[in-house]
């Protein structure tokens, strides 16, 4: 999210060798909107937008459970001990970069953050795997039950080993 059309073309340009599909923000009404439609890997929150102050945006962003976890990186022209960052961080806030940016840095920490968003996704579809695989168990269990019932062998107490 940036008010300035140099300023995200910039971003483009040094975030492309990543490979990842970038959603351009040009207002903080725009980021509110885009965040609706879609999850991020990461947000690049400049704080000085054209029509709201980043962090108002960071706070309205923050209400909403779908991104009160998603990592969001300030990218100002202030230096790092600058009073109207403190309130960003408050905010939820991971980290800060100072303007004008150092791309390989940038690329380093966005790229940390893309590949905390897959591992997350991983982790997501390893538990459901395990879910799926547990209601299989017990489906399985039952079945047993009711065979070894209709035959005549006793069914052990599920908490007795047989």
């Amino acid at each position: 999210m940036d008010d300035l059309p140099a300023n995200l073309f910039a971003l483009e340009c040094i975030l492309a060798p990543l490979g990842q599909r970038l959603v351009r923000a040009a207002s903080g009404q725009e980021a509110l909107r885009r965040v609706l439609d879609e999850d991020f890997a990461v947000i690049l929150l400049d704080l000085r937008l054209g029509d709201m102050n980043g962090v108002d945006v960071l706070t309205l962003l923050r209400q909403r459970e779908r991104n009160r976890r998603t990592p969001v990186l300030i990218l100002s022209g202030m230096d790092g001990d600058a009073p109207e960052l403190q309130p960003a961080f408050k905010q939820g806030a991971v980290d800060y970069m100072r303007k004008p940016l150092v791309p390989d840095v940038l690329r380093d920490r966005v790229s940390l953050f893309v590949e905390l968003r897959q591992m997350q996704a991983a982790l997501r579809r390893q538990e459901q795997q395990i879910g799926e695989l547990s209601r299989r168990l017990d489906e399985a269990e039952r079945e047993l039950a009711v065979r070894r019932s209709a035959s005549g062998t006793p069914v052990p107490h599920p908490e007795r080993a047989e």
